[in-house]
């Protein structure tokens, strides 16, 4: 008997000793609440076998509540992160992995209930030197939509999104934002989110409502953590909206090494139309090699297939419809390194009688230390129920590098590059993070150009490329100053003495940023 008391004395004791060694070494590893949790469970076991064998009993605590955070942590995903990663706090804030801000979270009682606040601010200045043959462009309201001479350098509220979403009953999240900025022409002012996401069916996510669409890396990357103030011509032109959330229907998968996501997609709840809802199927694909927080690798492929609205369309500075012709309406445009003036540099103009039109995009991305390197490859096409098919492409390719040593933050969660914190916040000792970007870009929105009776004929969107240059000075994890600089030369088909000639312009941009993102 004394035997057998001093083996389950001493089985205790060796479980709590081992316990203690285990935590005191890995003390702010993910697993430590886990581990906490199993010796915990096991010291009861313990304790109860040794009260059986002097004669006695003890109360049997009853299992713990399992929280969303509780759940969280001894849960973790198929990808290796645990749901914290959604949900937010995890004991002390974690920067790398956290959904939202630093705010901490309304908690019921019972912790089956979490809300949390979000918001993101943007401030931008921007100045504009143009060069060359501007005529075409300015001339034309359908560019631009207002009868210019010039590009207009100033200040503008790019974002002003505040946002609220809850975590419920552990598998639930509803969210919903509103972005206060007048975007003029861009669909991105007004209602952004209103969603409702359930994540029961591991590894599987179901999500219903009006959200980001994800197609390529640059259109899937939160705003807030783009490594440029704004995206490629190519995204802003082919990716249906990338700073727009339309309406949809979806459901993602994370695997060990791989990440997909697909789903149906209308249009943004804010464009009012008398005609049916254009529509379509978005997916994309990654393979995920590399998904530690600090090296990362991927390469995947992203697309669409849509169906457009159906309007009777006029005509417009390219093409006149036939009276009565059914169309889409839409069209391909991009402006250039800053959106203060908003002037589309490149454009196909309205296409007619549109069938059907499809986008697809190659993208990769690598990041390893303080370097960086991303860069995408895409084409459109439209098909026409009268004049056959047109083909449109662009691309890009960025590098960053971090003069103070840090890495930029990867989330395999969203296939996406995510918040970054400093080594050392600016005024806690240090003054942030520093990095520097360039970028090389190129759209082409020509096709089937000719010249017929001395008028050029065929789409002459026309074509562009550029050469950016950019700083980002990280004050800490939510605030930083972007600085970008660039130039972008276009070419516009145009008839020279019969001939097939170009029109070339060129426009210096210089941009500057401060947002806050909470």
């Amino acid at each position: 008997m004394l035997l057998r008391l001093l083996t389950y004395a001493y089985a205790v004791a060796v479980v709590v000793g081992m316990g203690t060694q285990a935590i005191a070494q890995e003390s702010g590893s993910a697993e430590t609440d886990a581990r906490i949790q199993a010796l915990e469970l096991r010291v009861q076991q313990l304790e109860k076998a040794l009260a059986e064998a002097l004669g006695t009993e003890t109360a049997e605590p009853p299992p713990p509540a399992e929280s969303a955070t509780t759940v969280a942590q001894a849960e973790p995903a198929p990808n290796g992160n645990n749901r914290s990663d959604i949900t937010g706090q995890q004991g002390a804030y974690n920067y790398d992995k956290a959904f939202f801000g630093p705010i901490g979270p309304l908690t019921s009682s019972d912790g089956r209930f979490k809300t949390f606040l979000y918001g993101n601010l943007q401030t931008d200045l921007a100045a504009y030197s143009e060069s060359g043959d501007w005529e075409g462009v300015f001339g034309d309201e359908y560019y631009i939509g207002k009868g210019d001479t010039d590009f207009s350098g100033g200040g503008k509220m790019r974002r002003v999104s505040f946002g609220i979403a809850s975590v419920v009953e552990q598998d639930w999240i509803v969210f919903m934002s509103y972005n206060l900025a007048d975007g003029g022409e861009q669909v991105d002012s007004g209602l952004r989110a209103a969603a409702i996401v359930y994540r029961g069916i591991k590894p599987w996510w179901l999500m219903a409502g009006q959200f980001g669409n994800s197609v390529g890396l640059e259109s899937s990357t939160f705003n807030s953590f783009l490594g440029m103030a704004e995206r490629p011509m190519m995204s802003n032109a082919f990716a249906y909206a990338p700073s727009a959330p339309v309406v949809a229907l979806i459901a993602s998968h994370r695997g060990r090494s791989t990440y997909a996501r697909f789903g149906v997609f209308g249009k943004n709840s804010g464009v009012d139309s008398d005609f049916d809802e254009g529509w379509g199927l978005h997916g994309r694909f990654l393979l995920q090699p590399h998904k530690e927080r600090r090296f990362s690798s991927q390469i995947g492929v992203s697309g669409y297939w849509r169906k457009p609205e159906e309007e009777v369309v006029g005509s417009d500075h390219m093409r006149s419809c036939p009276e009565g012709s059914m169309g889409s309406g839409f069209r391909f445009r991009a402006f250039g390194i800053s959106a203060v003036d908003g002037t589309s540099l490149v454009n196909t103009g309205k296409f007619c009688a549109v069938e059907d039109y499809t986008y697809v995009v190659g993208e990769g991305a690598v990041s390893r230390g303080p370097v960086s390197l991303q860069g995408e490859w895409g084409t459109a096409q439209v098909n026409t129920k009268s004049s056959g098919s047109y083909e449109f492409s662009g691309g890009y390719v960025d590098v960053g590098y971090f003069l103070t040593g840090e890495s930029r933050n990867y989330n395999p969660y969203f296939g996406q590059f995510w918040r970054l914190k400093p080594n050392n916040d600016l005024g806690q000792g240090g003054l942030g993070a520093f990095e520097l970007r360039a970028r090389w870009q190129t759209i082409d929105l020509n096709d089937r150009v000719a010249v017929v009776d001395g008028n050029v004929t065929g789409v002459t969107g026309g074509e562009a490329s550029g050469f950016t240059v950019g700083l980002n000075w990280y004050f800490n994890a939510f605030t930083r100053a972007i600085f970008n600089a660039g130039r972008i030369d276009v070419e516009y088909p145009t008839a020279v003495g019969g001939r097939l000639g170009t029109r070339e312009a060129s426009v210096d941009e210089y941009v500057a940023r401060v947002e806050i993102f909470f």
